[in-house]
Protein backbone atom coordinates (compact mmCIF):
# COMPACT_ATOMS: atom_id res chain seq x y z
CA UNK A 1 0.00 0.00 0.00
CA UNK A 2 2.68 2.57 1.12
CA UNK A 3 4.26 1.60 -2.39
CA UNK A 4 1.17 2.77 -4.22
CA UNK A 5 1.34 5.72 -2.55
CA UNK A 6 4.45 6.91 -3.16
CA UNK A 7 3.87 6.05 -7.16
CA UNK A 8 0.81 8.45 -7.24
CA UNK A 9 2.51 10.96 -5.63
CA UNK A 10 5.21 10.18 -8.33
CA UNK A 11 2.62 10.83 -10.76
CA UNK A 12 0.58 13.94 -9.64
CA UNK A 13 4.06 15.75 -9.14
CA UNK A 14 5.44 15.00 -12.58
CA UNK A 15 1.67 15.88 -14.27
CA UNK A 16 1.97 18.79 -12.25
CA UNK A 17 5.33 19.42 -13.82
CA UNK A 18 3.95 18.82 -17.20
CA UNK A 19 1.17 21.06 -17.17
CA UNK A 20 3.60 24.07 -15.52
CA UNK A 21 6.33 23.25 -18.24
CA UNK A 22 3.07 23.70 -21.30
CA UNK A 23 2.47 26.89 -19.27
CA UNK A 24 5.56 28.59 -19.52
CA UNK A 25 5.73 27.06 -22.95
CA UNK A 26 2.67 28.76 -23.99
CA UNK A 27 3.44 32.13 -22.19
CA UNK A 28 6.88 32.38 -24.17
CA UNK A 29 5.65 31.05 -27.61
CA UNK A 30 2.76 34.16 -26.68
CA UNK A 31 5.95 36.90 -26.38
CA UNK A 32 7.38 34.90 -29.72
CA UNK A 33 3.96 35.59 -31.01
CA UNK A 34 3.98 39.88 -30.61
CA UNK A 35 7.46 39.84 -31.83
CA UNK A 36 6.47 37.55 -34.45
CA UNK A 37 3.52 40.13 -35.36
CA UNK A 38 5.42 43.60 -34.79
CA UNK A 39 8.64 42.41 -36.97
CA UNK A 40 5.86 41.15 -39.88
CA UNK A 41 4.26 44.66 -39.53
CA UNK A 42 7.49 47.05 -39.05
CA UNK A 43 8.91 44.83 -42.52
CA UNK A 44 5.66 45.88 -44.29
CA UNK A 45 6.39 49.37 -43.34
CA UNK A 46 10.04 49.18 -44.70
CA UNK A 47 8.27 47.57 -47.44
CA UNK A 48 5.86 49.96 -48.55
CA UNK A 49 8.81 52.64 -48.46
CA UNK A 50 10.73 51.16 -50.78
CA UNK A 51 13.60 50.34 -48.22
CA UNK A 52 13.64 46.55 -49.03
CA UNK A 53 17.17 46.04 -47.26
CA UNK A 54 15.39 46.79 -44.08
CA UNK A 55 12.03 45.03 -45.22
CA UNK A 56 13.72 41.80 -46.11
CA UNK A 57 15.55 41.42 -42.50
CA UNK A 58 12.12 42.00 -40.25
CA UNK A 59 10.62 39.65 -42.38
CA UNK A 60 13.44 37.16 -41.39
CA UNK A 61 13.84 37.74 -38.33
CA UNK A 62 9.88 37.17 -37.72
CA UNK A 63 10.14 33.58 -39.55
CA UNK A 64 12.82 32.90 -37.01
CA UNK A 65 10.51 33.49 -33.94
CA UNK A 66 7.53 31.98 -35.97
CA UNK A 67 9.72 28.74 -35.73
CA UNK A 68 9.81 28.67 -31.89
CA UNK A 69 5.66 28.86 -31.93
CA UNK A 70 4.53 25.76 -31.44
CA UNK A 71 1.50 25.86 -29.02
CA UNK A 72 0.30 29.32 -29.51
CA UNK A 73 -2.31 30.30 -31.72
CA UNK A 74 -1.03 27.77 -34.51
CA UNK A 75 -3.27 29.03 -37.18
CA UNK A 76 -2.69 32.87 -36.86
CA UNK A 77 0.72 31.61 -36.72
CA UNK A 78 0.37 30.13 -39.80
CA UNK A 79 -1.42 32.72 -41.86
CA UNK A 80 0.89 35.53 -40.79
CA UNK A 81 4.10 33.14 -41.76
CA UNK A 82 1.76 32.51 -45.16
CA UNK A 83 1.96 36.21 -45.77
CA UNK A 84 5.56 36.84 -44.81
CA UNK A 85 6.58 33.88 -47.34
CA UNK A 86 4.14 35.37 -50.01
CA UNK A 87 5.58 39.19 -49.71
CA UNK A 88 9.77 37.66 -49.63
CA UNK A 89 8.86 35.34 -53.02
CA UNK A 90 8.29 38.98 -54.23
CA UNK A 91 11.10 39.49 -57.59
CA UNK A 92 12.50 42.89 -55.57
CA UNK A 93 13.67 40.50 -52.99
CA UNK A 94 15.56 38.69 -55.55
CA UNK A 95 17.61 41.97 -56.31
CA UNK A 96 18.19 42.20 -52.44
CA UNK A 97 19.54 38.86 -52.67
CA UNK A 98 21.68 39.23 -55.25
CA UNK A 99 23.45 42.70 -52.98
CA UNK A 100 21.74 45.63 -54.49
CA UNK A 101 19.80 47.84 -52.21
CA UNK A 102 17.02 50.26 -53.45
CA UNK A 103 17.80 53.52 -52.79
CA UNK A 104 16.30 57.07 -54.01
CA UNK A 105 14.21 55.46 -56.61
CA UNK A 106 16.87 53.12 -58.33
CA UNK A 107 18.91 49.83 -57.66
CA UNK A 108 22.85 50.33 -56.63
CA UNK A 109 25.36 48.08 -54.98
CA UNK A 110 25.75 47.48 -51.16
CA UNK A 111 29.30 49.63 -51.50
CA UNK A 112 27.67 52.38 -53.33
CA UNK A 113 25.07 52.96 -50.90
CA UNK A 114 27.29 52.23 -48.12
CA UNK A 115 28.85 55.34 -49.38
CA UNK A 116 26.33 57.55 -49.91
CA UNK A 117 24.82 56.56 -46.60
CA UNK A 118 27.88 57.46 -45.17
CA UNK A 119 27.53 60.67 -47.07
CA UNK A 120 24.21 61.14 -46.46
CA UNK A 121 24.90 61.16 -41.87
CA UNK A 122 27.72 64.05 -42.96
CA UNK A 123 25.54 66.29 -44.92
CA UNK A 124 22.62 65.77 -42.32
CA UNK A 125 25.24 67.08 -39.08
CA UNK A 126 25.81 69.99 -41.86
CA UNK A 127 22.37 70.68 -42.08
CA UNK A 128 21.80 70.31 -38.50
CA UNK A 129 24.24 73.04 -37.97
CA UNK A 130 22.76 75.15 -40.06
CA UNK A 131 19.76 75.00 -38.84
CA UNK A 132 20.64 75.63 -35.13
CA UNK A 133 22.87 78.53 -36.54
CA UNK A 134 19.53 79.98 -38.58
CA UNK A 135 17.75 80.06 -35.80
CA UNK A 136 20.35 81.42 -33.59
CA UNK A 137 20.72 84.11 -36.49
CA UNK A 138 17.30 84.94 -36.44
CA UNK A 139 17.17 85.64 -32.39
CA UNK A 140 20.06 88.08 -33.26
CA UNK A 141 17.50 89.36 -36.16
CA UNK A 142 20.47 88.95 -38.64
CA UNK A 143 17.65 87.66 -40.83
CA UNK A 144 19.80 87.92 -44.56
CA UNK A 145 22.48 85.30 -42.77
CA UNK A 146 19.19 83.04 -41.39
CA UNK A 147 16.90 82.97 -44.66
CA UNK A 148 21.34 82.02 -46.26
CA UNK A 149 21.26 79.13 -43.68
CA UNK A 150 18.06 77.73 -44.19
CA UNK A 151 17.60 78.12 -48.12
CA UNK A 152 21.43 76.08 -47.96
CA UNK A 153 19.73 73.56 -45.66
CA UNK A 154 16.76 73.03 -47.87
CA UNK A 155 18.88 73.03 -50.40
CA UNK A 156 21.43 69.89 -49.00
CA UNK A 157 17.68 68.25 -47.94
CA UNK A 158 16.08 68.33 -51.84
CA UNK A 159 19.48 67.29 -53.30
CA UNK A 160 20.65 64.38 -51.27
CA UNK A 161 16.22 63.08 -50.95
CA UNK A 162 17.51 63.15 -46.63
CA UNK A 163 14.10 62.46 -44.82
CA UNK A 164 14.38 61.95 -41.03
CA UNK A 165 14.53 64.08 -38.77
CA UNK A 166 13.99 67.10 -41.33
CA UNK A 167 10.70 68.44 -42.15
CA UNK A 168 10.79 69.94 -45.75
CA UNK A 169 7.35 71.73 -45.28
CA UNK A 170 8.79 73.10 -41.61
CA UNK A 171 11.91 74.47 -42.95
CA UNK A 172 9.80 76.10 -45.77
CA UNK A 173 7.35 77.86 -43.76
CA UNK A 174 10.25 78.92 -41.37
CA UNK A 175 11.69 80.55 -44.18
CA UNK A 176 8.72 82.41 -45.55
CA UNK A 177 8.62 83.61 -41.46
CA UNK A 178 11.96 84.78 -41.68
CA UNK A 179 11.33 86.53 -44.79
CA UNK A 180 8.28 88.31 -43.50
CA UNK A 181 10.73 89.21 -40.24
CA UNK A 182 13.25 90.47 -42.83
CA UNK A 183 11.04 92.95 -44.85
CA UNK A 184 9.21 94.09 -41.24
CA UNK A 185 12.64 95.22 -40.25
CA UNK A 186 13.93 96.28 -43.78
CA UNK A 187 11.07 98.81 -43.74
CA UNK A 188 11.76 99.64 -40.07
CA UNK A 189 15.84 100.74 -41.41
CA UNK A 190 14.31 102.31 -44.36
CA UNK A 191 11.92 104.36 -42.14
CA UNK A 192 14.74 105.57 -39.56
CA UNK A 193 17.40 106.09 -42.15
CA UNK A 194 14.73 108.89 -43.84
CA UNK A 195 14.10 110.44 -40.54
CA UNK A 196 17.82 110.50 -39.32
CA UNK A 197 18.40 112.24 -42.77
CA UNK A 198 15.87 114.73 -42.48
CA UNK A 199 17.05 115.35 -38.55
CA UNK A 200 20.45 116.05 -39.87
CA UNK A 201 18.98 118.33 -42.98
CA UNK A 202 17.50 120.25 -40.18
CA UNK A 203 20.20 121.19 -38.07
CA UNK A 204 21.89 122.26 -41.14
CA UNK A 205 18.89 124.06 -42.36
CA UNK A 206 18.85 126.24 -38.63
CA UNK A 207 22.46 127.41 -39.34
CA UNK A 208 21.77 128.43 -42.76
CA UNK A 209 24.10 125.67 -44.48
CA UNK A 210 21.62 125.64 -47.24
CA UNK A 211 23.83 123.31 -49.29
CA UNK A 212 24.28 120.40 -46.59
CA UNK A 213 20.68 120.56 -45.83
CA UNK A 214 19.92 119.96 -49.41
CA UNK A 215 22.17 117.33 -49.64
CA UNK A 216 20.25 115.21 -46.42
CA UNK A 217 16.97 116.18 -48.05
CA UNK A 218 17.47 115.03 -51.27
CA UNK A 219 19.27 112.12 -50.37
CA UNK A 220 15.67 111.10 -47.73
CA UNK A 221 13.59 112.41 -50.22
CA UNK A 222 14.89 109.69 -53.03
CA UNK A 223 14.74 107.09 -50.37
CA UNK A 224 11.49 107.23 -49.33
CA UNK A 225 10.44 107.97 -53.18
CA UNK A 226 11.61 104.69 -54.11
CA UNK A 227 9.70 102.66 -51.00
CA UNK A 228 6.06 102.34 -51.69
CA UNK A 229 6.10 101.74 -47.89
CA UNK A 230 6.70 105.23 -46.89
CA UNK A 231 4.00 107.30 -46.05
CA UNK A 232 2.92 109.94 -48.43
CA UNK A 233 3.02 112.57 -46.24
CA UNK A 234 6.44 112.11 -45.30
CA UNK A 235 7.01 112.30 -48.66
CA UNK A 236 5.33 115.43 -49.79
CA UNK A 237 6.76 116.80 -46.31
CA UNK A 238 10.72 116.49 -47.89
CA UNK A 239 9.06 117.68 -50.80
CA UNK A 240 8.33 121.26 -49.15
CA UNK A 241 11.31 121.33 -47.26
CA UNK A 242 13.42 121.07 -50.26
CA UNK A 243 11.48 123.83 -51.82
CA UNK A 244 11.87 125.91 -48.90
CA UNK A 245 15.84 125.51 -48.46
CA UNK A 246 16.01 125.89 -52.14
CA UNK A 247 14.44 129.04 -52.13
CA UNK A 248 16.15 129.86 -48.78
CA UNK A 249 19.14 129.03 -50.70
CA UNK A 250 18.99 130.93 -53.41
CA UNK A 251 18.24 134.11 -51.42
CA UNK A 252 21.60 133.50 -49.35
CA UNK A 253 23.40 133.54 -52.38
CA UNK A 254 22.07 136.83 -53.71
CA UNK A 255 22.88 138.32 -50.48
CA UNK A 256 26.19 136.94 -50.34
CA UNK A 257 26.71 138.29 -54.43
CA UNK A 258 25.19 141.41 -52.71
CA UNK A 259 27.43 141.57 -50.00
CA UNK A 260 30.54 140.58 -52.37
CA UNK A 261 29.46 143.63 -55.02
CA UNK A 262 29.34 146.54 -52.09
CA UNK A 263 31.98 145.24 -50.82
CA UNK A 264 34.31 145.87 -53.92
CA UNK A 265 32.04 149.17 -54.19
CA UNK A 266 33.40 150.53 -51.22
CA UNK A 267 36.92 149.61 -52.30
CA UNK A 268 36.78 151.27 -55.16
CA UNK A 269 35.38 154.43 -53.22
CA UNK A 270 38.06 153.94 -50.56
CA UNK A 271 40.77 153.64 -53.34
CA UNK A 272 39.67 156.72 -55.32
CA UNK A 273 39.04 158.84 -52.17
CA UNK A 274 42.96 158.30 -51.65
CA UNK A 275 43.87 158.78 -55.05
CA UNK A 276 42.17 161.95 -54.86
CA UNK A 277 44.39 162.91 -51.65
CA UNK A 278 47.31 162.33 -53.83
CA UNK A 279 46.06 164.51 -56.39
CA UNK A 280 46.03 161.35 -58.14
CA UNK A 281 42.89 162.60 -60.23
CA UNK A 282 42.62 160.03 -63.45
CA UNK A 283 43.33 157.46 -60.86
CA UNK A 284 40.76 158.62 -58.94
CA UNK A 285 38.15 158.87 -61.76
CA UNK A 286 39.22 156.03 -62.79
CA UNK A 287 38.19 153.74 -59.48
CA UNK A 288 34.62 155.83 -59.43
CA UNK A 289 34.07 154.84 -62.87
CA UNK A 290 35.21 150.65 -62.06
CA UNK A 291 32.58 151.12 -59.29
CA UNK A 292 29.48 152.98 -61.09
CA UNK A 293 29.83 150.20 -63.88
CA UNK A 294 29.51 147.43 -61.27
CA UNK A 295 26.21 149.27 -59.94
CA UNK A 296 24.84 149.46 -63.43
CA UNK A 297 25.46 145.97 -64.26
CA UNK A 298 24.55 144.90 -61.13
CA UNK A 299 20.66 143.16 -60.51
CA UNK A 300 20.54 144.88 -57.28
CA UNK A 301 21.14 148.46 -58.70
CA UNK A 302 17.54 149.47 -57.99
CA UNK A 303 18.36 148.97 -54.22
CA UNK A 304 18.79 151.56 -51.63
CA UNK A 305 21.88 150.80 -50.73
CA UNK A 306 23.57 150.89 -54.49
CA UNK A 307 21.49 154.15 -55.13
CA UNK A 308 23.30 155.88 -52.18
CA UNK A 309 26.33 154.45 -53.46
CA UNK A 310 25.87 155.73 -56.87
CA UNK A 311 25.07 159.35 -56.10
CA UNK A 312 27.95 159.88 -54.17
CA UNK A 313 30.47 158.21 -57.03
CA UNK A 314 28.30 160.72 -59.32
CA UNK A 315 28.60 163.69 -57.09
CA UNK A 316 32.41 162.67 -57.43
CA UNK A 317 33.05 162.27 -60.75
CA UNK A 318 31.14 165.73 -61.53
CA UNK A 319 33.35 167.86 -58.86
CA UNK A 320 35.77 170.10 -59.82
CA UNK A 321 39.15 168.22 -59.14
CA UNK A 322 37.88 164.98 -61.25
CA UNK A 323 35.97 166.72 -64.12
CA UNK A 324 39.37 169.28 -64.58
CA UNK A 325 42.44 167.18 -62.65
CA UNK A 326 41.55 163.93 -64.46
CA UNK A 327 42.26 165.98 -67.92
CA UNK A 328 45.59 167.50 -66.73
CA UNK A 329 44.65 170.51 -64.99
CA UNK A 330 46.56 171.56 -62.29
CA UNK A 331 44.64 173.72 -59.36
CA UNK A 332 46.97 176.55 -58.46
CA UNK A 333 46.40 179.38 -55.79
CA UNK A 334 42.04 178.37 -56.28
CA UNK A 335 42.26 178.20 -59.81
CA UNK A 336 42.71 175.12 -62.03
CA UNK A 337 45.16 175.83 -64.99
CA UNK A 338 46.38 174.02 -67.86
CA UNK A 339 49.60 172.28 -67.70
CA UNK A 340 51.16 174.93 -70.36
CA UNK A 341 49.29 177.49 -68.09
CA UNK A 342 50.46 176.48 -65.34
CA UNK A 343 54.14 176.17 -66.33
CA UNK A 344 54.15 179.65 -67.74
CA UNK A 345 52.45 180.99 -64.59
CA UNK A 346 55.61 179.44 -62.69
CA UNK A 347 57.78 180.58 -65.48
CA UNK A 348 56.63 184.33 -65.28
CA UNK A 349 56.97 184.18 -61.09
CA UNK A 350 60.51 183.42 -61.53
CA UNK A 351 60.44 179.59 -60.57
CA UNK A 352 62.37 177.08 -62.48
CA UNK A 353 62.17 173.51 -62.81
CA UNK A 354 65.32 171.59 -60.78
CA UNK A 355 64.95 168.05 -60.29
CA UNK A 356 61.29 167.64 -60.17
CA UNK A 357 60.15 170.63 -58.32
CA UNK A 358 59.85 174.38 -59.10
CA UNK A 359 62.31 176.52 -57.78
CA UNK A 360 62.72 180.41 -57.75
CA UNK A 361 65.81 181.19 -59.60
CA UNK A 362 67.05 183.27 -56.58
CA UNK A 363 67.27 179.84 -55.00
CA UNK A 364 68.43 177.82 -57.94
CA UNK A 365 71.18 180.48 -58.65
CA UNK A 366 73.15 178.82 -55.14
CA UNK A 367 72.22 175.43 -56.54
CA UNK A 368 73.31 175.54 -60.17
CA UNK A 369 76.77 177.04 -58.67
CA UNK A 370 77.57 173.94 -57.28
CA UNK A 371 76.89 171.86 -60.24
CA UNK A 372 79.11 170.69 -62.91
CA UNK A 373 78.72 173.13 -65.94
CA UNK A 374 77.46 170.21 -68.25
CA UNK A 375 74.55 169.73 -65.55
CA UNK A 376 74.39 173.11 -64.99
CA UNK A 377 73.31 173.51 -68.86
CA UNK A 378 71.29 170.68 -68.73
CA UNK A 379 68.89 172.64 -65.66
CA UNK A 380 68.84 175.28 -68.23
CA UNK A 381 67.86 173.80 -71.33
CA UNK A 382 65.36 171.19 -69.61
CA UNK A 383 63.68 174.27 -67.80
CA UNK A 384 63.33 176.18 -71.40
CA UNK A 385 63.09 172.84 -73.86
CA UNK A 386 66.01 174.18 -75.37
CA UNK A 387 67.37 171.83 -78.38
CA UNK A 388 70.96 170.69 -77.29
CA UNK A 389 73.44 169.88 -79.46
CA UNK A 390 77.43 168.57 -79.03
CA UNK A 391 80.40 169.97 -81.02
CA UNK A 392 83.46 167.68 -81.99
CA UNK A 393 85.40 168.14 -79.16
CA UNK A 394 82.57 167.58 -76.21
CA UNK A 395 81.28 170.84 -75.30
CA UNK A 396 77.56 171.31 -75.06
CA UNK A 397 76.34 174.40 -77.50
CA UNK A 398 72.59 175.26 -77.35
CA UNK A 399 70.47 177.23 -80.53
CA UNK A 400 67.37 177.07 -82.17
CA UNK A 401 64.08 177.70 -81.30
CA UNK A 402 62.03 176.77 -78.09
CA UNK A 403 60.13 174.00 -79.11
CA UNK A 404 56.94 174.24 -76.35
CA UNK A 405 54.51 176.88 -76.79
CA UNK A 406 53.10 178.32 -73.54
CA UNK A 407 50.42 180.30 -73.03
CA UNK A 408 50.59 183.98 -72.83
CA UNK A 409 47.80 186.74 -72.11
CA UNK A 410 47.06 189.52 -74.51
CA UNK A 411 47.88 192.20 -71.44
CA UNK A 412 51.55 190.53 -70.59
CA UNK A 413 54.12 192.57 -70.33
CA UNK A 414 56.82 189.96 -70.77
CA UNK A 415 59.17 191.11 -73.68
CA UNK A 416 62.11 189.42 -73.33
CA UNK A 417 64.02 187.49 -70.58
CA UNK A 418 67.60 187.82 -70.11
CA UNK A 419 69.34 184.68 -67.62
CA UNK A 420 73.31 184.71 -66.92
CA UNK A 421 74.99 182.21 -65.10
CA UNK A 422 78.18 182.38 -63.47
CA UNK A 423 79.81 179.01 -62.54
CA UNK A 424 83.37 178.87 -61.04
CA UNK A 425 85.41 175.62 -61.34
CA UNK A 426 88.77 174.96 -59.69
CA UNK A 427 91.70 176.51 -62.59
CA UNK A 428 89.08 177.79 -64.49
CA UNK A 429 85.87 179.43 -64.63
CA UNK A 430 82.41 180.20 -67.18
CA UNK A 431 80.31 182.89 -67.92
CA UNK A 432 77.07 181.65 -69.69
CA UNK A 433 74.53 184.21 -71.04
CA UNK A 434 71.02 183.73 -72.23
CA UNK A 435 68.50 185.70 -73.73
CA UNK A 436 64.78 184.29 -74.33
CA UNK A 437 62.29 186.33 -76.34
CA UNK A 438 58.85 186.63 -76.31
CA UNK A 439 56.36 187.11 -79.43
CA UNK A 440 53.25 188.12 -78.93
CA UNK A 441 51.94 187.76 -82.75
CA UNK A 442 52.74 183.55 -82.11
CA UNK A 443 52.84 183.38 -78.30
CA UNK A 444 56.28 181.48 -78.55
CA UNK A 445 59.65 182.04 -76.65
CA UNK A 446 62.59 181.74 -78.74
CA UNK A 447 65.57 181.59 -77.99
CA UNK A 448 67.60 185.07 -78.74
CA UNK A 449 71.36 183.87 -78.12
CA UNK A 450 73.11 181.38 -75.52
CA UNK A 451 76.61 182.25 -75.10
CA UNK A 452 78.97 180.19 -73.06
CA UNK A 453 82.05 181.60 -72.65
CA UNK A 454 85.34 180.33 -70.73
CA UNK A 455 87.31 183.03 -68.73
CA UNK A 456 91.13 182.24 -68.23
CA UNK A 457 92.85 184.16 -65.88
CA UNK A 458 94.88 187.30 -67.72
CA UNK A 459 92.46 187.11 -70.65
CA UNK A 460 89.40 189.16 -71.09
CA UNK A 461 85.82 187.84 -71.48
CA UNK A 462 84.15 187.15 -74.67
CA UNK A 463 85.84 184.09 -76.09
CA UNK A 464 82.78 182.16 -77.91
CA UNK A 465 83.04 178.28 -77.72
Amino acid sequence: MKKIKIGTLLTSILILAILIGIGMTRKVEKDYFILLKGLKERGDNYFSSQKYSEAKERYERALYYASKIHLYAPSRKRVLVKKIKERLSDPIFQKVNSGLIFSDGRWIPREEYEETSKLKKEIKVKVKKLLIEAKELFIKEDYENALSNYRESLSLIEKYNLKEPFNKKEIERVIFKTEQAKFVAYRKKIKEKIQELKRKGDENFKIFSWDEALQYYREAFKLAEKHDFVDTKVIAELKSTISQAEKNKQLAEMQAQKDRELAEIDDLIKYAKRAEKKENYREAETFYNDALTIIKNSRFKNHKEFLRRKKEITFALNSDEIVKGAKGYIKYKGKWLTPKKYENTRLKEGYIRYNGEWVLTSNIMDILKQESYNKALDIIAESYNIPVNRNGDGIRLYSGSVEKKVDVSENTRVVSFNWELNIKLPRSSYECHAVLDFRKSTGEWLVQNIECCEILEGLPLGDVL
